[in-house]
């Protein structure tokens, strides 16, 4: 998001997709997350993107940058199985062993993550199915940085 407005075309996206993607952009979105967080949203930045992992993805240990405020995460898998990793976990420390909570990639769930020094956070390695991917929308604001 540019000035206020989208900085991408949404046309390719099916309509179910761009509903999604513009309630996300709406003012009353941006107000509930500062409620839930307690932190100011309303100059950040937004940016929101798809990820899609597959067999054999991880992410490491880490403190999201400096810049980035929040992260909201949406799952979209149906089902996952916890022997196929791919959870989102929540660490006490940087350590991946240091687990306070996995979270599996399924619809019904969604986080969010309020940055900080200590917000530590991975995805376990995935091993899926081949036919398996974990899918996730990360909506992520953004300070701006003159």
């Amino acid at each position: 998001m540019a000035e206020g407005r989208l900085t991408s075309d949404l046309g390719h996206l099916s309509h179910v997709w761009q509903q999604l993607i513009e309630g996300l952009w709406t003012d009353s979105y941006r107000e509930a997350l500062e409620k839930m967080s307690g932190l100011e949203l309303k100059d950040c930045a937004i940016d929101i993107g798809f990820r899609r992992y597959n067999v054999g993805h991880l992410h490491r240990p880490h403190t999201d940058e400096p810049n980035k405020v929040l992260t909201h995460l949406l799952f979209f898998n149906q089902q996952w199985s916890l022997d196929w990793g791919g959870c989102l976990r929540i660490l006490k420390d940087s350590q991946p062993e240091s687990a306070f909570q996995d979270i599996l990639p399924l619809s019904h769930y969604s986080v969010v993550i309020v940055r900080s020094d200590n917000s530590w956070h991975t995805v376990t390695p995935l091993t899926c199915p081949a036919s398996e991917c974990r899918l996730a929308l990360r909506v992520a604001f953004f300070r701006n940085v003159a």
